[in-house]
């Protein structure tokens, strides 16, 4: 997953490994940068739920950041290799 993300946009990434952009609550003013910035966020996890299986897809369903879901895998997966490639 990380790799696929690194190689769609590495902006995603950064997303997923730091954090979603802070943006204000009024979308009305959210400028064009902002909206690209927030624009990353649900892209990348857009991607991840594509990405995971139904049975995991509930669990992290809810997720409002990629961050966030990232996070969950990684509980859910822990011990294993398999979400670090």
């Amino acid at each position: 997953m990380r790799v696929f993300l690194r190689a769609q946009n590495f902006e995603l990434w950064k997303i997923v490994s730091k954090g979603a952009y802070t943006l204000p609550e009024d979308e009305d003013t959210w400028t064009k940068d902002q909206i690209a910035k927030g624009t990353l966020n649900w892209s990348a996890l857009n991607m991840m739920q594509c990405a995971v299986h139904h049975k995991e897809y509930s669990r992290v369903s809810t997720c409002t950041s990629a961050k966030e879901m990232w996070d969950k895998l990684e509980l859910i997966y822990e011990g294993t290799s398999e979400i670090s490639a």
